[in-house]
């Protein structure tokens, strides 16, 4: 009735419900089995590769059926970025964004702090290659080179707690923003149909470790041809470029916090 009155689905048949309820419950016999258990129970065969054992499904496998992909109410196809369709302006967009990304760390870091600092830096890569074309950084002062973490901070360093284990482990607080540019370009080099990187820098650096920032971005991504300038004739009424015109390039956007 759900199917024939609710769905308009006229062409299903109780054998197609039965089939579907077969196949979610994971029960798919070969035709000698089937027809044995036909024989036996003196019913009538079962439709091919079917199951007599089970009519129905549990709410729990119902719930699977519904979140599959084959059931998203979205099209997939349309989750495909086309250049057709990407040839708008920039701010035109919805831009998947990664906010404090080298913090998503994996169970990894706790379990070997040796490699805690190489995981935050592949935290940046899972972002970039789950989608993400927006980064958000927090740039400040380091030791000897602009570093990037969250928050300001008077130790190098912060000891957590792994919340399975009990144990401390050594977790690496910040990132050379060198390094991070350096995860980014290794990212565009691979993937170089790419759509635009954003880098929001949120930049806390005095002048003196501004100033390394800067020959950080040109010796890092402008040399390898990565860094977009905009027109010097622009005006702020101009329309910005699209992204299919920015393909294979990162676009700096940054603000001196007060």
């Amino acid at each position: 009735r759900f199917f024939t009155n609710k769905q308009n689905e006229n062409d299903m048949s109780i054998d197609d419900v039965h089939d579907l309820f077969y196949q979610l419950n994971g029960h798919r016999l070969s035709k000698e089995l089937e027809d044995t258990m036909s024989l036996v129970s003196g019913m009538k065969s079962a439709p091919h590769g079917v199951s007599w054992e089970k009519e129905y499904i549990t709410w729990e496998v119902f719930t699977k059926y519904l979140m599959l992909e084959s059931n998203d109410v979205f099209d997939p196809d349309r989750a495909k970025p086309s250049s057709c369709v990407m040839t708008e302006p920039l701010n035109n967009y919805w831009i998947n964004t990664s906010h404090d990304t080298y913090l998503h760390r994996t169970k990894e870091t706790f379990q070997d702090p040796k490699i805690a600092e190489k995981t935050d830096l592949q935290s940046y890569t899972l972002a970039l290659y789950h989608g993400a074309r927006a980064i958000e950084l927090d740039v400040w002062d380091g030791q000897k080179d602009p570093v990037v973490r969250h928050g300001e901070t008077d130790f190098p360093d912060n000891t957590i707690i792994d919340s399975t284990t009990k144990k401390s482990a050594r977790s690496v607080s910040s990132l050379k923003f060198s390094d991070v540019l350096q995860t980014i370009a290794y990212f565009l080099q691979s993937e170089p149909k790419s759509f635009p990187i954003i880098l929001l820098i949120e930049n806390h650096c005095s002048l003196p470790f501004q100033e390394i920032m800067a020959k950080n971005i040109e010796f890092i991504l402008e040399k390898r041809g990565f860094l977009y300038r905009p027109d010097p004739n622009l005006t702020p009424t101009s329309a910005l470029p699209s992204p299919a015109d920015l393909v294979g390039k990162v676009l700096i956007k940054s603000k001196r916090a007060t």
